[in-house]
């Protein structure tokens, strides 16, 4: 999806795929300047792309226990 595109969000689903994909786009825009040498700040993005993976788990395992069953 490019900037320029804009998902209509009808449904749970959708907006947590938008929000996943927001908070990817903000790693990527932290790590753009991630400041050389900086502990604090890895420490940081670390503890944020811990709970962004465990959500993303628990998301995804949702959707494989009860959304594509039912689909």
């Amino acid at each position: 999806m490019t900037e320029n595109q804009v998902t209509e969000h009808k449904t749970m689903n959708t907006i947590a795929h938008a929000a996943f994909r927001r908070d990817l786009a903000r790693f990527d825009a932290a790590l753009a300047v991630f400041p050389a040498g900086s502990r604090q700040r890895a420490d940081q993005l670390g503890r944020a792309w811990d709970f962004y993976e465990g959500e993303l788990h628990h998301h995804h395992s949702y959707e494989e226990q009860y959304f594509w069953p039912a689909l």
